[in-house]
Formats: structure tokens, sequence, C-alpha cells
């Protein structure tokens, strides 16, 4: 529980180092969508080849991975979202009914993504052998290794981040 724990925390945390600002994605739109496509060109080719899925595998990972990247993204843009009103109106400016309502807005989104991050296993398991779920692990924590790496990279060279 630790270890998954652990890993949901690195998850989110590259996902949060991919988003950038708004005003400057909308600058960059043509850029960052080229740049986010390579993102998860390369995302699929690095668990096929991690996981060594075959055709009729990733047939039936890949749809099963995608509905829940979708419910951890969104989770990630109310967490955003939430973040933001905080911004605009300062926790001090806040009444207390307003940050048990983000409160449990947060407590909400976590709960939907182990909830959904279970669920994914659950069904992975039925698509895949044992073997490979356990792979799947592994290669999830190398992918965000790498992507930390390449973000830290790219910071460093004054580049941008893909926006998701």
């Amino acid at each position: 529980m630790k270890k998954l724990y652990h890993t949901l925390i690195i998850s989110v945390v590259v996902l949060l180092l991919i988003t950038t600002n708004t005003a400057q994605a909308q600058q960059r739109r043509p850029l960052q969508a080229r740049q986010g496509e390579r993102v998860e060109a390369l995302k699929v080719a690095f668990f096929t080849k991690q996981l060594e899925l075959t055709p009729d595998e990733a047939k039936a990972f890949w749809p099963l991975f995608d509905e829940y990247s979708k419910t951890v993204i969104k989770h990630r843009k109310e967490k955003k979202a939430n973040m933001e009103q905080i911004a605009e109106k300062g926790i001090e400016n806040m009444t207390d009914d307003e940050l048990n309502s983000l409160i449990d807005s947060r407590i909400r989104q976590a709960e939907e993504t182990v909830q959904a991050r279970s669920a994914f296993f659950r069904e992975v398991r039925k698509v895949l052998p044992p073997r490979k779920v356990i792979k799947y692990y592994k290669a999830e924590e190398q992918f965000n290794k790498m992507l930390l790496k390449k973000a830290a990279e790219m910071r460093d060279k004054g580049q941008q981040l893909p926006e998701e």
C-alpha cells in the first residue's frame, strides 16, 4: 500500500510538472500539441516494450489505461482549479465553508483516484498475465523518472514543457 501511495504521488508530481501556465500555453499551442503527442507516443512505445505486450494484449491494455488516465487528468484539472480559486481569493479571505468545500473536494479526488487505480489494476489483471502486471509497476516508475529527468533538462535549457 505504501508503494502504491508512493507511485501515485510520483505520478501526480510528474503530471503536474508537465502542466504549464495557461496563458503561455495558448501562445505555444501548436508546439505544445506536438510535444504532448510525442510524450504520448513515447509512453505507448515505452510501456509496450517494457511490458512486452503482444498486439492482442496491447489492444486490451491501452483502452483500460486511457480510461484510467482520463480520471487522473480530470482530478488534476479539478485540483488546479481549486488551487487557482485559493490563489485568487487568498486563504485568509475565504470562509470556513469555502475552505471545507475545497478540502472535501481534495479528499473526494484522492479517493476517486485510488478507486480508479484499483479498478484499472483489477481489469488489467484480467487481460495481462501477473508477470506483466508487475512489470507495469516497474515500468511506470521508470517512465516517471525518465519524464522528471527530461523535464529538468528542458528547464535547464529554458525550454517549455508540453501542456496536457
